[in-house]
């Protein structure tokens, strides 16, 4: 590979690209393609599962691999691992909003490429500093604007924001963003805390801090709404308002439309900040515009040339090029879960059969359970993140599981949640990782017991509710406020 402008970042010419991605995996013209076949992204994809998040087993080859040059869309050579893609999903995606050129792999490279090179580098190594950084030099209004939506949904939004207002933000574009960016108030005002100092919650509520205290005030308060509350979340969550009537495997008559609402909904889990209503309102777009049935049809694999019609439906049809654009990212996570419905609806119903403790991210990945036993479901990890817990806990509610060792799974850790928790004063991670659902009930069930913890089965979604509500949160966090429903 020749090009005189693509240049390392020391400034010496260099095509030592192809160590890593050579002309046999770059974009080629669409004839240059025809040798690409099936079986043979199989293999990339099967070496892709195996090898990333599991550089102790080669560490010593994967270190390597990390360390070769790729090209960036600054048209430097640069080090796998110091590279992201914007086509990474989820976290990578919003990191290469706003990252400089010379951190973002180069487009030029096709879909296959793109797999190789993250195979290549492996985790993300690029931390909460750095991104700060990136945040401060951000120039475009494009860039700024994706700046500050990371530092409301990234991962490391917290992180990031510390080191920020360690930083300071005198003379900087965050001391005044809105007037940089037109930016509407709804996304920005979550932002002043802690990045530009401006308190999210009134400061009478952080004044008591008796867990104890406010978790019987949130129990009492649920009690008494939890009906009507309940609805109203299952409007904001669901089609059509109710939630999904779901058969199991084995009893003949399996309604897979109604389980893919499950996992998908599960799945926009990992797209960050969007809310629950947005989440619903793609799944009616999709069922109006009769995609769902292709979704849910059986034997995707016979059916892919009905699924890329999909796709090239929405693209042709495309006016607002942000509209349903964030939930298309899912469309590879929906195939997966619509290939696997039957058996990843059976790894989640056989919670039901667990007598002890259990990990719940080794217990629904088929792959490396050892407490199977061989049962004979063979299937990658459904890839739900924190939404695995949605599952669960939805599953709970709707009592097609019914094991107790379920509930320290069954909290939905999001970002809004997590951040009630420490107002209340509990101590959680800060981090949307499922682990973190047992650390909740556990701290939950220490100040009310194990009973009330759950909250009658709704686990999580009071905090959610609260979380939501600025005035409701006034009432519940406070010890002189009367206890009531929502107006």
């Amino acid at each position: 590979m020749n090009d005189n402008n693509y240049r390392d970042s020391q400034g010496d010419s260099t095509d030592q690209i192809s160590v890593t991605i050579h002309t046999g995996v770059r974009r080629q013209p669409r004839s240059a393609q025809a040798g690409t076949t099936p079986e043979a992204e199989d293999r990339l994809e099967c070496m892709l599962s195996e090898g990333v998040g599991q550089p102790d087993s080669h560490a010593p080859s994967q270190n390597r691999l990390s360390a070769s040059r790729c090209k960036s869309e600054g048209r430097t050579a640069e080090r796998a691992r110091d590279l992201i893609s914007s086509s990474g999903g989820d976290d990578e995606t919003r990191r290469a909003a706003f990252a400089p050129e010379n951190r973002r792999i180069s487009r030029e490279y096709d879909e296959a490429a793109c797999l190789f090179f993250r195979f290549c580098r492996g985790p993300m190594s690029i931390r909460a500093p750095e991104l700060a950084q990136w945040v401060l030099n951000a120039k475009e209004a494009q860039t700024r604007a994706a700046s500050l939506r990371y530092l409301l949904e990234g991962e490391l939004a917290g992180d990031v924001r510390k080191h920020l207002r360690n930083h300071g933000m005198a003379g900087t574009w965050l001391k005044d963003p809105d007037a940089h960016l037109g930016l509407p108030d709804d996304l920005l005002e979550p932002l002043y805390e802690p990045v530009l100092a401006r308190p999210q919650y009134p400061v009478a509520l952080s004044v008591t801090r008796d867990p104890r205290a406010i978790l019987e005030r949130i129990s009492e308060w649920w009690n008494n709404s939890c009906t009507r509350e309940l609805s109203l979340y299952n409007r904001r969550v669901y089609p059509g308002g109710k939630s999904p009537r779901l058969t199991t495997p084995w009893e003949g008559d399996f309604n897979r439309s109604e389980w893919l609402v499950l996992f998908t909904r599960a799945a926009f889990y990992r797209l960050g900040r969007a809310g629950d209503q947005q989440h619903r309102n793609y799944i009616e777009y999709v069922q109006n515009r009769g995609w769902w049935e292709v979704f849910s049809a059986e034997r995707p694999r016979e059916r892919a040339h009905e699924w890329m019609g999909v796709l090239d439906e929405f693209h042709d049809d495309q006016v607002d090029e942000e509209r349903w654009e964030h939930w298309m990212r899912c469309f590879p996570a929906i195939y997966k879960l619509a290939c696997r419905l039957e058996q990843y609806a059976e790894i989640f119903l056989d919670l039901d059969r667990e007598t002890c403790d259990y990990d719940l991210e080794s217990r629904i990945n088929s792959r490396i359970d050892e407490g199977r036993g061989g049962g004979g479901i063979e299937a990658p990890p459904p890839s739900l993140g924190i939404g695995s817990c949605f599952v669960v806990r939805e599953l709970l509610r709707m009592r097609k599981i019914n094991n107790e060792y379920a509930h320290e799974h069954a909290f939905v850790p999001t970002g809004a949640v997590r951040g009630l928790l420490e107002r209340i004063g509990l101590a959680v991670d800060n981090g949307p990782d499922v682990s973190v659902s047992a650390q909740i009930y556990e701290q939950v069930a220490e100040h009310i017991g194990r009973q009330r913890a759950t909250f009658g089965m709704a686990f999580d979604i009071p905090f959610q509710i609260i979380s939501a509500d600025p005035e409701l949160a006034g009432k519940l966090l406070t010890n002189h406020a009367p206890i009531g429903g929502r107006e």
